[in-house]
Parts: C-alpha cells; structure tokens; sequence
C-alpha cells in the first residue's frame, strides 16, 4: 500500500501555529490555524503526517 506522508519537520517552531500572549506569559498552539493546515494536506491527498516538533538545531522559543 502507498502512502503519502506529510512532513513538517519543526511545526511548533513556526509562528503560523505557536503564538505567545505576553499578557499571560504563555505560549500556546493555534488550534484553528493548525486545523487549517492539516484539512488542506488532507485534501491534497496526503494520508499520514510525520511530525518532529522541534528542530535540533535550534533553542525552543522564549518569549522577547
């Protein structure tokens, strides 16, 4: 069986899908835009995603 598998290597690196609220100090994931993403990998014919959420060769993010 052939699957079409959807990569994205460091998603949680991408401020499309983390965003950080100062006024609570936190970081927190955009539901709506992550969904938005993944309907249209869907639809392109991807199957499976593989997902490394942070790159190695970069710090997580930290507020400023």
């Amino acid at each position: 069986m052939r699957q079409i598998i959807y990569g994205p290597i460091c998603m949680l690196q991408d401020p499309r899908f983390v965003k950080y609220d100062s006024a609570l100090d936190k970081w927190y994931l955009d539901e709506n835009a992550v969904n938005i993403e993944f309907c249209a990998v869907a639809n392109a014919g991807a199957d499976g995603i593989r997902l490394l959420p942070w790159g190695v060769w970069a710090g997580r993010p930290s507020p400023g």
